[in-house]
């Protein structure tokens, strides 16, 4: 696999990432907002997976700017963004 096609793959799952944060945070909002209180209870740690949230959450983010700033750069200097 040559150095591009790594990029535009991780590119894309920096992309994925980004669309699966804002699923996640819409859905949080919809329940909170449906919900006659306006709360929802978001539960940290409840089957033992923070930590492993939290090293996914530090190399997803970074990936998901990184993806973005990928994307902008291709469109802006006229390339093909996935061939």
């Amino acid at each position: 696999m040559s150095k591009e096609q790594i990029k535009k793959e991780a590119a894309i799952f920096g992309l994925l990432c980004m669309i699966g944060y804002s699923m996640l945070l819409f859905a949080t909002f919809i329940f909170a907002y449906l919900n006659p209180t306006y709360s929802v209870l978001v539960l940290i740690n409840y089957y033992g997976e923070a930590h492993i949230e939290l090293v996914a959450f530090f190399i997803t983010i970074p990936l998901c700017i990184w993806s973005a700033y990928y994307c902008c750069r291709q469109i802006f200097f006229k390339k093909e963004l996935f061939k």
